[in-house]
């Protein structure tokens, strides 16, 4: 008889295919939960097809036929059609595959090693032992993206909660001012309840040619990024400013010195750098974004986007694999922090996408935004709050959007 693993739930812990498949086999796992490892499992499958060279290892074959075998142990539980494809069909799993399985998970052979050369990812080079759920491995299994040393972690939620601003880990409870490109909209945002305050920076376009709050299409604003930064810096709210052009970006960092000189403060830097559904407007070229913006400390999060459109009434596409691959492989080396902003009203149709984005490194975070005529159900984000940490998903909604998620959760 398997014991349960304690780590099944770690949601982000590399060795997840493997602990969830041990907990199923236990028969203790609720109906509840074996829908959301089921989720879990297949997202997971869907993410090791599309690692570079995952035929390359002994060890990654292993997860394969794991996976595999997860399936038909899936097709014997209680889960619906909606989790997995063909059903809930029964069917008599082969013993000697199970027994030839089971000793593999038991016994793992060790990954061949691959000569020493250039490579873009940093690879695991000796394999943890015993098995996965024994003991929390160190480091993820072959094929999985190590993070390189220096890298910082998101320190938002930290940084409220040391001042009693919040409780908990859970990111749905950071309250967010959106739009801040007045003064009356700065005033309001700074005596009020909100912990973030967004605002999107553009270069007026008349003299005095200098960084403004506004979004376009406005090209001018009663207040500049510099009394705007004067204002906030009194305060203890974290900032998130969203750039528009790039020619904005360069003298706004000139005006962060007295802010960054706070290492702890909540300092979001966004902009859309990568095409996404209905993304009409032209993105802000990333490598040039890139090179004004690595020189940040290492604390300072970057919110990497997509430009994106939503239409009411017709099939809005969501985000495609090539969408979120070519988003991974612009962010993989980054030592910063980043977060994702998302659609709300595309993330229905983007589970799997997405599922495999967040679970490409720690240091990845999204946070859901919504259009103001944008429509979509709470229900659709119930599944993300439902498979990951909940400190990993930020969400800049309206107040009565978050209550009810909150309601469902």
């Amino acid at each position: 008889m398997y014991a349960p693993p304690p780590l099944w739930r770690q949601k982000s812990h590399p060795y997840l295919p493997l602990n969830c498949l041990v907990f199923l086999k236990s028969g203790q796992a609720t109906e509840s939960e074996e829908q959301s490892i089921s989720t879990a499992l297949l997202g997971w499958k869907s993410s090791l097809c599309f690692q570079e060279g995952f035929h390359a290892h002994k060890q990654v074959t292993i997860f394969v036929q794991v996976l595999v075998f997860t399936k038909e142990v899936l097709a014997q539980s209680t889960l619906t059609g909606k989790f997995l494809p063909g059903g809930t069909q029964k069917k008599q799993l082969d013993p000697k595959k199970v027994q030839a399985i089971t000793a593999t998970l038991t016994h793992p052979e060790p990954p061949e090693v691959p000569a020493p050369g250039p490579s873009h990812h940093r690879r695991l080079q000796s394999p943890p032992v015993p098995g996965p759920w024994q003991r929390a491995p160190q480091s993820p299994p072959p094929e999985f993206p190590v993070p390189a040393a220096g890298t910082m972690w998101d320190t938002t939620l930290q940084y409220f909660r040391s001042r009693s601003l919040l409780t908990g880990s859970d990111a749905v409870q950071l309250k967010w001012s959106h739009a801040v490109n007045s003064r009356n909209a700065l005033a309001q945002a700074l005596s009020g309840p909100s912990h973030m305050i967004e605002a999107d920076v553009i270069m007026r376009a008349h003299d005095p040619m200098e960084p403004i709050m506004a979004h376009p299409p406005d090209t001018d604003s009663d207040i500049t990024l510099k009394e705007w930064l004067e204002k906030v810096k009194m305060n203890s709210k974290g900032i998130k400013l969203d750039f528009k052009s790039l020619e904005a970006v360069s003298p706004s960092l000139a005006l962060l010195e007295d802010l960054l000189a706070e290492p702890d403060r909540p300092l979001w830097i966004n902009a859309d750098v990568l095409s996404g559904p209905n993304g009409w407007t032209a993105p802000v070229d990333f490598q040039a974004f890139l090179s004004l913006v690595s020189g940040l400390p290492a604390q300072t999060v970057l919110s990497l986007g997509w430009t994106t459109g939503w239409t009411v009434g017709t099939n809005n596409p969501g985000y495609s694999w090539d969408m979120v691959h070519a988003m991974e492989e612009k962010s993989r080396d980054l030592k910063h922090p980043v977060t994702f902003p998302v659609r709300a009203a595309l993330l229905a149709q983007s589970f799997s996408q997405l599922s495999w984005l967040l679970q490409q490194s720690d240091r990845y975070t999204l946070t859901v935004w919504t259009g103001q005529h944008d429509e979509f159900a709470p229900q659709d984000l119930k599944l993300y709050r439902k498979s990951f940490d909940v400190s990993r998903i930020y969400y800049d909604l309206p107040n009565s959007q978050i209550t009810e998620l909150l309601v469902m959760s």
